[in-house]
């Protein structure tokens, strides 16, 4: 796999590196207390607000899967996935995401 990183040469370009993925860096799995949560659906909302509010780090490759044990009135749990628009443009990774997970 390939990832974009920041050129140490000239720290205001990037580069394309060859990389090896380590999963425990990307998906991320918060603990959560669902006793101390007075609603699902906030908490998720309040969480998607934080994450947009951060950059990715790009010492690593573009993306993040953050996974939330908790149910809220559709799910029994919920993934965000947070991938930099380097990686494709919204259509070609909606399409990407639906053919994985048929």
């Amino acid at each position: 796999m390939y990832t974009q990183v920041v050129d140490e040469e000239n720290s205001e370009e990037m580069k394309w590196v060859q990389t090896k993925i380590d999963l425990d860096q990307h998906i991320i799995i918060p603990e959560v207390d669902e006793n101390e949560v007075e609603s699902a659906e906030k908490f998720v909302e309040n969480y998607i607000y934080k994450l947009s509010k951060t950059s990715l780090d790009r010492s690593k490759s573009l993306w993040e899967i953050h996974i939330l044990n908790i149910k809220t009135c559709d799910a029994e749990s919920v993934a965000i996935f947070r991938i930099h628009h380097s990686l494709g443009d919204g259509t070609s990774l909606i399409s990407l995401l639906l053919a994985c997970t048929r």
